[in-house]
């Protein structure tokens, strides 16, 4: 099954969003100490004194060790890995969702054990895995380090220390940014009121970040890069998902009193949800509308009084227009093609006489009745589709809040395309 959702960003988006985060956060989290006990080492204060830099550009293979590095504390060996093709398995979904992050300065002062003081600068190479989760009704997307490398300049002169440095203190560093930092931030996924969307399967790949899902708990099974914009946040829908979306609001109705020389009552227009949608290569929506006319009228003809019930479909043609509003994506009606009805007056046999001189000219005035109730029904009405939710966290007592701005609409292959540009306050 592929995929009716996507979301996704790319580098030249990404790492900018990463230093406002650190430019408000540093020196909290990216600067401590700590006591430690080691063949070597007796206490080490650290900087983490530039941003990260995330890499979504070269592929990471994960090996079982990396796995185990993070999660050992958790399951058991038996429970890491059953067998080798499940194991292949598993490490080639992770290492699609894992991507690079560089911290290409880290200062170290570490207390040696002669209580002499040794300050060297790293740089650290981190494997990050990007995980979902689901809370109530909500899909989220959170990121987690790993493992990681480091490299020392001029390492020929401290290589009796790289060693430890490896083992203690690069777990502790690891330990602190996803404990105080990345446990802290979860990215909620796209979100579709009152309908059920799978959790997304994150995939890392050419320079972007994506996830993928489907309407229903079922995840897709395949996914296809597409050519996706760069240098802003985007989500994809396919029609069958806008469909979805577009049939909760319905059916609608409107309601009108009628009366023409002998014949009086009301008369009600339904309107049933939206379908067929084909999107268009401006990103306008095309698609069909059934709707109907149910009448309940009396007839008067001297002492003579007679009730019938005329009633009528027709599908209407219809261009919706996708617009973005406070992140929300919303379809309004852009134009309307609506047919003529054509009527069955619901009248018994015997009394066809009575209606027979009165039905064109009945015919035409239910529908001119029926066209302005169906119009304004649609031309009033917004439907959403999703919404692109404030991504908020708090970190050391500082408040972020990302929202999605400047949206617009586009066409991507099969799918409207909304992209935007991320804001942090």
């Amino acid at each position: 099954m592929n995929y009716n959702i996507v979301m996704g960003t790319d580098n030249k988006t990404l790492n900018p969003l990463v230093q406002q985060i650190y430019q408000k956060i540093y020196p909290n989290i990216f600067k401590g100490s700590k006591d430690i006990v080691t063949e070597l080492f007796l206490a080490v204060s650290y900087d983490i004194n530039e941003p990260p830099v995330i890499d979504l550009s070269q592929s990471v293979q994960l090996k079982k060790e990396d796995f185990q590095s993070y999660y050992t504390s958790e399951l058991s060996e038996e429970e890491l890995f059953l067998d080798v093709q499940e194991e292949a398995l598993i490490l080639n979904m992770l290492s699609k969702a894992t991507f690079q992050a560089c911290f290409p300065n880290i200062n170290l002062k570490l207390k040696l054990k002669d209580t002499s003081l040794l300050n060297i600068n790293i740089k650290v190479s981190a494997k990050v895995n990007i995980q979902t989760s689901i809370e109530g009704k909500q899909n989220y997307l959170s990121a987690t380090i790993l493992t990681a490398d480091l490299e020392i300049k001029d390492a020929e002169d401290y290589k009796k220390y790289i060693d430890e440095l490896k083992k203690y203190i690069l777990p502790l560093l690891i330990h602190v940014l996803n404990k105080d930092l990345l446990d802290k931030i979860k990215l909620p996924a796209l979100t579709f009121k009152d309908v059920t969307v799978s959790l997304p399967i994150p995939v890392v790949e050419k320079s972007f970040v994506t996830a993928y899902s489907c309407i229903g708990a079922r995840q897709p099974d395949t996914y296809t890069s597409l050519n996706w914009p760069a240098e802003t946040v985007f989500a994809g829908i396919d029609s069958h998902a806008i469909e979805t979306m577009a049939a909760i609001p319905f059916p609608l109705k409107k309601e009108k009193e009628f009366s023409w020389k002998i014949i009086s009552g009301h008369v009600l227009a339904q309107v049933f949800n939206p379908r067929a949608f084909v999107i268009q290569a401006d990103g306008s929506i095309e698609g069909k509308i059934d709707a109907e006319l149910l009448a309940q009228l009396t007839l008067k003809k001297g002492f003579f009084k007679i009730s019938f019930g005329p009633h009528g479909k027709a599908t209407i043609k219809a261009t919706f227009k996708p617009v973005v509003h406070n992140g929300r994506l919303l379809l309004t009606v852009k134009d309307l093609n609506i047919p003529k009805l054509d009527i069955d007056f619901g009248i018994a046999k015997w009394a066809e006489y009575l209606l027979k001189p009165l039905s064109f000219g009945l015919s035409l005035a239910l529908n001119e009745i029926f066209l302005p109730l169906v119009s304004a029904i649609l031309r009033q009405i917004e439907i959403p589709i999703m919404h692109f939710p404030t991504i908020s966290f708090e970190i050391k007592g500082i408040t972020f809040n990302i929202d999605i701005i400047e949206a617009k609409t586009s066409k991507l292959e099969n799918q409207l395309l909304i992209s935007g540009i991320p804001s942090v306050r």
